[in-house]
């Protein structure tokens, strides 16, 4: 733990006040003395003893242990009374492991002033390291009581009283440190532990309600504060995460709304549950992934009639707000292909590849939305687009095919697909039932039906069963 810095930090403040008393004795030793070739200075107590302490701690700074005991006991035999000589003692025996002695000289050096923090904070220390928490808690609490602490004190106080199970002296210590150093994250980290640890979840949730509001975005709070209403409430965590995103960015209105929208689903009143959610999703802005993460469940099972009247109005609001939020635009693509309005899909998957995010997945989005013959065109066209982004992409080369089938360019279909299909083996063969499946059917229209029944058969051995490739091997004939 952080305590011991302030224990080696004594040693060298201590060091440095012996120092300048010798030297400032010394000193004034010199000038009040004759100037005489024959003059002693007198050998009293006084130097001796600070000279043995100088010699000692001069011994422990070298790493002799052994020789700063042995100087140091010698001190004690000229003075008992300096609590100073056993305090070092009381350390050199901690860091040997001997913590019988270290206990015995500094409760010897708490004789000689029972108000020095120092002594009282390594005497809790050692308390601590044995386990008794209760009495170094008792300790730190009564020197803190006479002297005025600082950040650290309060902490080490504070570790003490809740590993003791005093949760209340360990909240008021925590308090105390945070108010010493500005809210420091690791002080507030344990203060939300102790509260955790105490079980006053009231308290512990209005906390973490003051953090969140000077850090919205803080997931760690927003993750505490779910599990805390998972009970309560049918949300996931990372639903309670979204919906704490939506209060930091919206306002608290739209989080209550929320968690009424999922109390009417837990009695499974579902037109309640609608109403809250539109009350709830309405207002423009917020976090576009909170939404969504609501607006993908609030129209899972939506029929198409309410996706057109309700769902569609309210992503058209967010995106006029917000034109090029990338979510909604994502979104309204996927409700436009349910709905089957192809071109409208399209078209905000290209506008989504205007926002410099062209990846992967967005194109092939797009060409699976184009992969109706209607559209070949335009499947080919993002097909070879796609292909120069991703030249060793099977899937792209699929599309591609696909597009050369549907134009009824056969010829191009099958070089493509024969291609595509080894490439495909050679990766692993994920895909390689549907590709088969494909080249079966451009066989077929090649006249060329052995062929197209072969590779059809390869497709169901690639797992590729759908109903259809089934009747093709039945009947031996293309359907499409």
């Amino acid at each position: 733990m952080q305590y011991w810095r302030l224990f080696h930090a004594v040693a060298q403040w201590k060091l440095a006040l012996w120092l300048f008393s010798l030297l400032l004795y010394s000193s004034l030793l010199n000038a009040q003395m004759p100037k005489a070739d024959s003059f002693e200075v007198p050998h009293n107590n006084f130097v001796k003893k600070n000279a043995i302490f100088f010699d000692a701690l001069s011994a422990k700074m070298h790493g002799d242990n052994k020789k700063c005991t042995h100087l140091l006991q010698q001190f004690l035999l000229i003075d008992t009374t300096e609590g100073a000589v056993y305090y070092e003692l009381a350390k050199i025996n901690d860091g040997d492991n001997k913590t019988e002695l270290a206990l015995y000289h500094i409760r010897k050096a708490l004789q000689t002033d029972t108000n020095n923090k120092w002594y009282a904070s390594l005497y809790a220390a050692l308390l601590a390291r044995e386990g008794n928490f209760a009495l170094a808690a008792q300790i730190m609490d009564i020197m803190l009581s006479k002297t005025k602490g600082d950040g650290e004190y309060y902490d080490i106080a504070s570790d003490y009283f809740q590993r003791a199970g005093n949760y209340n002296k360990a909240l008021l210590y925590i308090d105390k440190a945070l108010l010493e150093n500005n809210n420091d994250d690791v002080l507030v980290s344990r203060k939300v532990e102790i509260l955790s640890q105490s079980g006053d979840k009231n308290k512990l949730l209005k906390y973490l309600e003051q953090l969140l509001q000077s850090d919205p975005q803080n997931t760690r709070y927003m993750q505490m504060v779910a599990q805390m209403n998972r009970s309560e409430i049918r949300m996931t965590d990372s639903q309670q995460v979204a919906a704490l995103k939506l209060q930091s960015t919206i306002g608290k209105p739209c989080y209550d709304t929320l968690l009424l929208a999922y109390k009417a689903l837990q009695k499974k009143d579902t037109s309640t549950y609608h109403k809250m959610m539109r009350r709830a999703l309405s207002p423009a802005g917020g976090d576009p992934d909170a939404k969504i993460t609501f607006f993908s469940e609030y129209i899972a099972a939506m029929p198409t009639v309410l996706l057109r009247q309700e769902a569609l109005p309210l992503l058209n609001t967010w995106l006029d707000a917000s034109p090029a939020t990338l979510p909604y635009r994502l979104s309204r693509a996927t409700l436009y292909t349910t709905l089957n309005e192809t071109a409208l899909a399209a078209e905000d998957l290209k506008f989504a590849l205007t926002l410099k995010v062209k990846t992967f997945n967005l194109y092939e989005r797009l060409l699976k939305v184009y992969a109706t013959k209607q559209y070949a065109d335009s499947l080919l066209t993002y097909a070879l687009l796609a292909e120069r982004l991703y030249p060793i992409n099977t899937t792209v080369k699929y599309y591609k095919a696909t597009a050369y089938y549907f134009k009824e360019d056969l010829k191009a279909a099958e070089n493509t697909l024969k291609k595509t299909i080894e490439d495909e083996e050679d990766g692993g063969g994920r895909n390689a039932g549907q590709m088969y499946a494909l080249l079966g059917d451009v066989y077929y229209k090649l006249n060329d039906k052995p062929k197209a029944l072969e590779n059809w058969k390869k497709a169901k051995e690639k797992g590729y069963n759908t109903p259809m490739l089934l009747k093709k091997i039945s009947d031996q004939k293309l359907y499409e």
